[in-house]
């Protein structure tokens, strides 16, 4: 049998551990390991895990003497991780104990599946109250129609991508560790959007199961990594830059082409994404089937001509 490892970074999230350990280790399918990466939090995190650990042994611990940031402390224990699949979860997330079981139960019908992802959901704690998103959302899994999983193939996820914009959810979704791995893991240069290179990655590589489930809901704070990560100008050109290096990497040359069939992908940030691309020259074949794409969307009326906001407003999956 397949074995899952859930990998959990922490950093000063001691309240929020409550719901998101519970979450954890109470699953109808338990993990086979559940790993803690402690980001030198200076909050009493390491009280609520030491709690959580003497009740339940699968729960390991690894600590980072200073604090390295989010990529670095994910990748910590995806290294260290021994599963067959992974998770990377978030320790501000609410966690549905039928997740390991849903998505192992995708990988069994689909085992050529190296991505399982399921439907997003973003949950707010002071009002106890849960918002899953439809077809009418560009966060929504408009591409299947029903509780029944489907595999889409790299190239299913281009066609899909030339009718509208995929949203493939991280916090939601179970990996092959060995595609993941195969991918880099989470590239610290990329920063609040290393865990969508991730994604995008492996799906375009080897395709993706989808689930029409919410089965993990999504804490959004403007004041989240990712959100004050997006609202900074300067800070988001520089790592709209470092994705397009990365994917015009040698051992990239894949990802580049496939890239360049489905320019949606970058839909969530192409206010940053054309600037950054227009100022460097090496990286103006990739600026070709973007602007393209995007003039395709203006003149069907997809979008407008000088948009205020764009696809997402900064909603990256925080990990």
């Amino acid at each position: 049998m397949a074995t899952v490892s859930a990998i959990l970074p922490n950093r000063n999230h001691a309240e929020e551990l409550h719901i998101s350990l519970a979450g954890l280790v109470n699953q109808s399918r338990p993990f086979d390991e559940i790993i803690i990466v402690d980001d030198a939090s200076t909050d009493h995190s390491l009280d609520v895990i030491g709690k959580f650990r003497l009740k339940f042994p699968q729960i390991r611990l690894l600590q980072n003497g200073t604090q390295l940031g989010v990529p670095d402390t994910v990748n910590k224990g995806l290294f260290a991780a021994s599963g067959d699949y992974v998770i990377l979860a978030s320790a501000d997330e609410k966690i549905e104990p039928s997740m390991c079981s849903a998505l192992m139960g995708c990988i069994e019908k689909y085992p050529q599946a190296q991505l399982v992802t399921s439907q997003f959901s973003e949950w707010e704690p002071t009002t106890s109250t849960t918002q899953t998103y439809g077809d009418d959302s560009p966060l929504g899994m408009w591409f299947v129609k029903d509780a029944n999983p489907r595999f889409f193939s790299p190239a299913n996820l281009s066609e899909l991508s030339k009718k509208r914009f995929v949203w493939l959810s991280i916090n939601t979704a179970m990996f092959k560790r060995a595609a993941l791995l195969e991918a880099g893991g989470l590239h610290p240069e990329l920063r609040w959007h290393s865990d969508w290179f991730a994604i995008y990655a492996v799906a375009l590589r080897h395709g993706f199961c989808a689930l029409r489930e919410p089965l993990a809901s999504f804490y959004y704070s403007p004041e989240s990594y990712s959100a004050r990560g997006m609202r900074n100008n300067r800070a988001q050109l520089d790592v709209m830059t470092n994705i397009q290096a990365m994917l015009h990497r040698k051992e990239n040359t894949d990802l580049l082409a496939m890239a360049k069939k489905t320019p949606a992908m970058f839909s969530p940030f192409m206010r940053h994404m054309i600037p950054a691309l227009a100022v460097r020259p090496r990286y103006y074949d990739m600026l070709g089937p973007i602007l393209r794409w995007w003039v395709a969307e203006i003149l069907h009326g997809k979008r407008a001509l000088i948009p205020n906001r764009f696809l997402t407003s900064g909603k990256s999956p925080d990990r």
